[in-house]
């Protein structure tokens, strides 16, 4: 089942905060041959692509990613015994800079939460629980900062519009340049505080079925 946005966007905060419109949101292509193209393969060349893409767009926000077939997934973190690596992205990145504020698109209850402490895992990771029009699902917030970490409480309900949390900087982030990874999740399963975002080519067929595009709750 897919959500409409006609039938939320009523009901959708920007999740990015107000005071920002269409043009404060530029894309950003992050797939692993156009970032060969642009000959981006380190750290240092993605800080120069993203100033680079935010300055020709005049932009404060670059977003972007779902089902990208991205190369920068290399550590063990995502590699699987037998299997090929995990590198299709399965949420919305939006790249800004550190300690800018999220708010919740939608009401929900907090499900669960963690703090993913691997390299390039999620770090401080918030994830909701909502029902729209008798559909049930969950949105996942990765890459945070610790700022609302001990006030997040299990089953607290969340209105539209209330600050969630921060982008995190490098060091409790998981090791990323800042950005929140947005994800939206049909079933969770037995995951708690954690749920897979990127999955490998031969997995994607689940993975597309169940982690839907979150476009739609990225109200600008």
């Amino acid at each position: 089942m897919t959500i409409q946005a006609t039938n939320i966007s009523h009901t959708v905060y920007p999740l990015m905060g107000t005071g920002y419109t269409s043009d404060d949101y530029a894309s950003l292509n992050l797939d692993k041959n156009h970032l060969s193209s642009q000959k981006v393969s380190t750290e240092k060349d993605m800080t120069i692509y993203l100033e680079n893409r935010r300055s020709e767009t005049k932009s404060t926000w670059l977003v972007g990613g779902y089902l990208e077939h991205r190369a920068f997934y290399n550590s063990e973190l995502f590699k699987v015994p037998e299997e090929e690596i995990r590198d299709i992205h399965l949420g919305i990145d939006i790249w800004g800079k550190v300690n800018s504020p999220i708010y919740a698109p939608i009401d929900g209850l907090i499900h669960s939460f963690a703090y993913n402490s691997h390299t390039l895992d999620y770090g401080y990771t918030l994830i909701l629980s909502h029902e729209v029009e008798g559909f049930n699902f969950h949105t996942l917030y990765g890459h945070l900062s610790s700022s609302q970490y001990g006030l997040w409480k299990e089953e607290t309900k969340i209105k539209a519009g209330t600050l969630m949390g921060h982008l995190g900087s490098k060091e409790e982030n998981g090791g990323w340049l800042p950005h929140l990874h947005f994800q939206l999740i049909k079933d969770m399963g037995t995951f708690q505080g954690d749920y897979p975002g990127v999955c490998s080519q031969s997995n994607l067929p689940y993975y597309k079925e169940n982690c839907l595009n979150p476009a739609q709750l990225i109200q600008y």
